[in-house]
């Protein structure tokens, strides 16, 4: 007898639950995957981005060879690209290389770190002691311990200091107990490049109620005390510019000490006695400079001419 077989109608699924069961399967599929990948992103993350290489490139040009930098930077290597501090980077080469004023991190894969380095201008030479000086820039960080007076810096004096160290700011001591002649040497640094202000030379701090300064060496700008130095600066340009039409190579005193005010004595030299003081002041350590500059010379004469016997002998 043959078989019979018997055809169930089977209810069609609902067509609600496969649409489900295939959006859970793409859900489990989705999580797999992401779990995958990253634990291949997190190996290649770790493995492959680590610091091997720096390139050094130059906003304006600082006295460190590429090199050097580099190698200041050598704590660095090895270290994953992406987790190092660009914030931390600039503070360890600020510090090690003074004359490094900021630094813009980039990174280039697979291992490169891009570094963009400033200079710090010198804008301050204060002195220490006589013929010693510690070359600032424009917010009082020690560049360099000198015996010169960088051209085109402002010789600051009246006030020695011994809280300084290269790489740091330096720091005064102020009678009245406060950081005023810190604030003010930094206004008078903003304010002569916002005012592109090149002319002014010394900056006398030694009376906290009568700072003076000298410009062109031909005008004693009186500033009296350390309130409101950004205007006074700018005032006194102001006056200075007017005064020079009338008299570019005149001599005089400008007193600024009252708020929004100028008033300017023409004067001859010879009856200007800080002016005098200030320049023979520099006429002597500029001789100084030549005397010692001299002796190095002859010194180093001397060394080679004694080593050249020794290879004769």
């Amino acid at each position: 007898m043959a078989d019979i077989k018997i055809k169930k109608n089977l209810p069609e699924p609902d067509p609600r639950i496969k649409k489900i069961r295939r959006r859970r399967k793409a859900i489990v599929i989705s999580g797999v995957s992401a779990i995958l990948l990253i634990i291949v992103f997190s190996l290649v993350y770790g493995l492959l981005f680590r610091i091997k290489n720096f390139s050094i490139k130059y906003k304006e040009a600082v006295p460190y060879t590429e090199k050097e930098i580099a190698g200041a930077l050598s704590s660095f290597e090895g270290k994953n690209l992406f987790r190092v501090s660009s914030e931390k980077i600039s503070r360890e080469l600020e510090r090690k290389m003074p004359y490094i004023d900021s630094v813009k991190v980039a990174r280039k894969l697979p291992w490169t770190l891009v570094l963009t380095v400033d200079k710090s201008d010198e804008v301050f030479a204060v002195e220490l002691n006589k013929g010693i000086y510690a070359i600032t820039n424009g917010r009082l960080k020690v560049l360099e311990i000198n015996t010169e007076v960088p051209k085109g810096a402002i010789l600051v004096q009246g006030r020695t200091t011994s809280d300084y160290e290269v790489g740091s700011e330096l720091r005064f001591s102020a009678k009245v107990g406060d950081d005023s002649i810190q604030k003010a040497l930094i206004e008078i640094a903003d304010t002569t490049v916002s005012d592109e202000i090149t002319d002014i030379t010394m900056v006398d701090i030694g009376n906290i109620n009568g700072i003076y300064a000298i410009y062109d060496n031909r005008i004693i700008i009186h500033l009296g005390d350390t309130l409101n130095m950004s205007s006074k600066i700018s005032l006194s340009k102001k006056a200075i510019d007017e005064e020079n039409k009338i008299s570019p190579k005149g001599y005089g005193e400008l007193n600024v000490t009252v708020s929004k005010k100028a008033v300017f004595a023409p004067k001859d030299y010879k009856d200007i006695d800080l002016l005098i003081q200030y320049n023979e002041k520099m006429e002597g350590l500029t001789e100084e400079a030549e005397e010692n500059a001299q002796t190095d010379e002859d010194s180093s004469k001397n060394e080679e001419e004694s080593l050249v016997s020794e290879e004769n002998q």
